[in-house]
């Protein structure tokens, strides 16, 4: 699923370079240190020529060699270019297996694999040898492995054939060609990587990866010979083999048969679409597809897995002797909230009106008057069963990317680009019509509507001060509300509510104004959000709570005059 998400993928490869690189540091300063007697455990980092220890500086995996120009900045001493070289092919390494085996246990294996036989490379590279501590981590690691194979004694099986099988025949061959030839052809330490391969790979991907290794060392000699190398000069095999072993861990499959993977000859058919797809997941710019692998001559039980070692469960049989297995993807559902005239993607697909479920004025619906000839619509698209972990992207019409507000049902919801000028000239507007609309909806309402706005603002009028603060309360929050609209309504009805509200006091945590955007000459949204703490009264006792949402806020401007409150929604966070 990595590749589904591409800032996921593009966030895993570069962590996954760079710490391919400095694990491809520490293992080539491992194998110059072992191959040269000294501890690996005791002393830092120092200059091969004249010891200097190393600062940090000097460490940085590729920056630092490319900094210094190749050379020591203490002794001036020119570096083997063999430390940037491998730096840069741990990275690759490691990259390449996060893409082949994504984020999983095998990723893991891949990776531990791939540190035991860059070591055993740098020290072939070093000194001609490869030591026996570098090939038993990598038998420890095929041990270690076999605990989490879904069957591992298959797998067991399978590896001690392929260790070997092809080592031992490739001995063989070797003591043959040391016979004719009088010199060592491959040394020991070689055979005995290939043993370790071979426990990985089984005997088929262990022999693929020997031949690529004959391949790569023949091409590693000419180019040696080419450069003016010394003539019958020693090859050193380990990084071949290393090689072929890399090409081969890319090339095999991620499905199990008894702990034996399946490889390309076992493919009956590629890219076979997914059912029940829905028809708006076929635009998707990466579709998942299944592959078909056909086995024959299977006996006994039989355990399919996937990658990561869950067992598959067969389908039921369709009659014609095949047993059928698919992966238990998962299915995703996806609800997206957006203005029309913002363009909205679905893993590349651009969403239409045709794929919507609902288009309607939303908040602004009656309010024609003010927004003007602009269509603001409130577009609703919702998606279920999906195959593809959705990756919901929206730009406004001038391009600008635009945040999602993900709500706690999962409903994704996209506003217009705030306009930061606007913003700045009406949010003292939008702050006093809130601070009324908080105070009047926290606190039980103790008035009598039949008191004029004039008579609740004469103090020389008598009345109970709870009366008074409560009817001043209200019309004060009437005052900001434009009114026409259900809004104004609303707050109009909403008394006999009120009684039931209790707070006795309120203090903000947090007021935040944002989205302030345009809609019409004299018509602007934004959005408002909150969290306030504040005292109440429940069953004779006061209690402590906490309060925090969001709405969405609609503000107009009659006759060119003051900005009033027209309509406002919930948005649930």
């Amino acid at each position: 699923m990595l590749h589904l998400i591409p800032f996921l993928t593009v966030y895993c490869c570069v962590l996954a370079a760079v710490f391919g690189a400095c694990m491809a540091s520490f293992l080539n300063c491992m194998a110059w240190r072992v191959v040269h007697g000294e501890s690996v455990l005791r002393g830092r980092s120092h200059c091969d020529a004249c010891g200097h220890v190393l600062g940090a500086r000097d460490l940085v995996p590729i920056v630092s060699y490319l900094a210094s120009g190749g050379r020591c900045r203490y002794c001036g001493a020119k570096l083997s270019s063999r430390h940037v070289w491998g730096e840069v092919i741990g990275a690759a390494v490691f990259v390449s297996l996060l893409l082949h085996y994504d984020i999983s246990l095998r990723l893991l294996e891949a990776w531990l694999l791939a540190s035991v036989l860059l070591a055993c490379s740098f020290a072939d590279l070093e000194g001609y040898i490869i030591p026996d501590r570098f090939l038993a981590a990598g038998l420890v690691l095929f041990i270690a492995s076999l605990f989490f194979a879904p069957a591992p004694l298959g797998r067991l099986a399978d590896g001690l054939l392929g260790g070997f099988g092809v080592a031992l025949g490739l001995l063989a061959v070797v003591t043959v060609l040391d016979t004719r030839m009088g010199r060592e052809a491959m040394g020991g330490g070689e055979l005995k990587l290939l043993f370790v391969t071979g426990l990985f790979f089984g005997w088929k991907g262990n022999l693929f990866c020997l031949i690529l290794a004959c391949i790569f060392g023949i091409v590693f000699g000419l180019l040696a010979a080419g450069r003016g190398g010394e003539k019958g000069a020693p090859i050193p095999w380990g990084p071949s083999i290393a090689l072929g072993a890399w090409v081969t861990a890319l090339a095999g499959e991620t499905v199990y048969i008894n702990g034996v993977p399946l490889t390309d000859a076992q493919i009956a058919q590629r890219d076979i679409p997914l059912p029940d797809m829905p028809e708006i997941e076929s635009r998707f710019t990466v579709v998942p597809r299944l592959t078909r692998y056909r086995v024959e001559k299977m006996y006994g039980a039989i355990t399919v897995t996937n990658g990561a070692g869950d067992e598959i469960a067969p389908e039921e049989d369709a009659g014609d002797g095949v047993t059928r297995y698919a992966l238990p993807l998962p299915r995703y559902s996806v609800s997206i909230t957006a203005p029309s005239d913002v363009t909205v993607t679905l893993c590349g697909a651009v969403l239409t009106p045709d794929d919507a479920q609902s288009s309607d004025r939303g908040i602004l619906r009656g309010l024609e008057d003010y927004t003007g000839d602009q269509a603001f619509d409130t577009v609703r698209w919702s998606f279920d069963d999906l195959y593809s972990l959705p990756d919901v992207q929206a730009a406004a019409a001038d391009g600008t990317a635009l945040s999602p507000l993900v709500g706690k049902n999962g409903q994704i919801m996209f506003f217009h680009p705030n306009n930061a000028s606007l913003q700045s000239a009406v949010e003292g507007t939008v702050r006093y019509f809130f601070n009324r609309y908080i105070d009047y909806s926290s606190q039980s309402f103790r008035g009598n509507l039949a008191l004029t706005r004039e008579e609740v603002y004469d103090e020389e009028i008598e009345m109970d001060s709870a009366v008074r603060a409560s009817m001043r309360r209200y019309y004060g929050l009437l005052d900001c509300i434009l009114w026409t609209t259900d809004l104004y309504r609303y707050i109009q009805e909403s008394t006999d509510a009120m009684i039931w509200a209790s707070a006795t006091s309120v203090n903000y945590d947090e007021l935040t104004f944002t989205d302030f955007s345009f809609v019409g000459a004299n018509c602007f949204v934004c959005t408002v959000r909150y969290k306030a703490d504040f005292t109440a009264n429940s069953w004779q006792e006061q209690k402590n709570y906490n309060m925090q949402n969001a709405y969405e806020l609609v503000f107009v401007c009659p006759n060119g005059g003051a900005w009033y409150a027209a309509a406002m929604d919930a948005v649930t966070e």
